[in-house]
């Protein structure tokens, strides 16, 4: 191992490798479609229909859409960083990765106004994944810095 790369004493396996690729392409897709969101939020309030503006105190109800829509912009960004920290093998990242993506998914239970169980059903495979990701990656902890 050469200990110029940074890396930690242990190489990356190939299935850590193969877990890494697919959490980028997961959480790139997350962040591109927080990107769509963000455009569409400041655009066309049609994307976010249903929202619960009444959260917001009367003088951000304006602007409450575009505040969500960079709220769930910032936490796809994090969970993308948390993924790169990963594939350094850094402990933290799984951290940054976890709570991100889970506040990122409580973002439309909490501020849309639609039925749980819509909502639910209607995420389900996300959230499937997402806990996949985060088992996976918990079972590597021991073998990260």
């Amino acid at each position: 191992m050469n200990a110029n790369r940074g890396m930690t004493n242990q190489e990356k396996t190939l299935s850590f490798k193969v877990l890494c690729v697919f959490a980028f392409v997961f959480g790139g897709f997350t962040l591109v479609y927080s990107i769509f969101i963000l455009l569409n939020g400041l655009g066309q309030p049609s994307v976010l229909d249903g929202f619960r503006i009444e959260l917001f105190p009367e003088d951000l109800r304006l602007v409450s859409r575009q505040i969500v829509s960079a709220l769930g912009f910032l936490l796809a960004v994090f969970t993308f960083f948390g993924i790169i920290q990963l594939w350094n093998k850094v402990k933290a990242g799984f951290w940054v990765f976890s709570i991100s993506i889970f506040l990122f998914l409580l973002l439309p239970f909490i501020f849309l106004e639609v039925s749980f169980f819509w909502l639910f059903r209607t995420l389900l495979a996300y959230i499937l994944i997402t806990g996949l990701f985060i088992v996976l990656f918990r079972n590597n902890l021991k073998n990260m810095a």
